[in-house]
């Protein structure tokens, strides 16, 4: 649907077990039914195994303080299942984790779907050289095309169902001459992210986070993200399916003024927005 007024549904719901959130499932799925909400998804930053990297680099991706593999199995699914068995006949309830690609584990991500309805790309961080790259940091041209790869690779991986906040490339991509400038090389980053979504039937997720956290500068009147420029970018592919993400840290998230300002944003792009996600 375009044009969009409100949205039934949101896929990106965190819980305070990331360690950067309020609330548990439940206190998100009371206000998404108090705010007419048809589906939910509550999808936290899923366990990463210590062993994958080295302690200082695991603290690095601030990973030390997200849920462990532990708090999934005994706080986090308990949690949601309790609160699907409560609320479930209100509303539908989905079980997912919001988490990061790392080639070569894919049985890891295939064992957590045995307890998910759905995973969540959420690209952080990613792997280049040996080493992990944080997406919040300095990106130059080389980490920008590792990003869309490792996007690509996850995408055709088949576990994934939504790529949120896709665009987060650009959130601190850094030329001398130009820092935070939408270029050529964003551009073929963008299109390799789309069309990788559209053939691997990956939803792309205009992120309403990104909008809460407000504007880059009065110079460069565009949010970090989501930026203008990669929907935009969107918009000439119409097979895309596209979704807006409350990345919910505390429930009001759920129907707050940046909520509202990021329907205006698909709506003066002219973004054609699906109102659910097709399981």
């Amino acid at each position: 649907m375009s044009n969009m007024k409100k949205i039934i549904a949101n896929y990106h719901t965190h819980t305070k077990l990331c360690g950067h959130a309020i609330g548990m499932s439940e206190d998100y799925v009371k206000q998404a039914l108090e705010r007419g909400f048809l589906e939910i998804g509550i999808s936290d930053h899923g366990p990463i195994p210590r062993s994958w990297m080295s302690p200082e680099t695991y603290d690095a991706m601030w990973l030390s303080r997200q849920m462990d593999f532990e708090m999934y199995k005994e706080i986090y699914l308990p949690d949601l299942e309790r609160t699907i068995k409560k609320y479930g006949h209100l509303i539908k309830i989905y079980k997912g984790v919001e988490i990061e690609y790392i080639e070569g584990y894919d049985d890891y991500y295939q064992a957590l779907l045995k307890d998910l309805d759905y995973l969540a790309l959420g690209m952080h961080f990613f792997k280049y050289k040996g080493k992990f790259c944080n997406t919040y940091e300095e990106m130059d041209i080389e980490l920008l095309k590792q990003y869309a790869l490792t996007a690509q690779k996850a995408m055709e991986s088949g576990l994934f169902k939504i790529f949120v906040h896709p665009d987060l490339f650009m959130y601190n991509y850094v030329l001398t001459e130009s820092p935070l400038v939408f270029d050529e090389i964003c551009e073929e980053v963008a299109k390799d992210i789309i069309e990788a979504a559209i053939k691997n039937d990956v939803y792309l997720e205009v992120n309403a986070g990104g909008v809460a956290k407000g504007k880059i500068s009065k110079d460069l009147d565009e949010y970090y993200y989501p930026r203008s420029e990669f929907w935009k970018i969107v918009k000439r592919y119409p097979e895309a399916k596209v979704i807006i993400g409350c990345d919910a840290h505390k429930p009001s998230a759920l129907d707050d003024d940046a909520l509202l300002d990021t329907l205006k944003f698909v709506e003066e792009i002219g973004l054609k927005v699906e109102s659910k996600v097709m399981f």
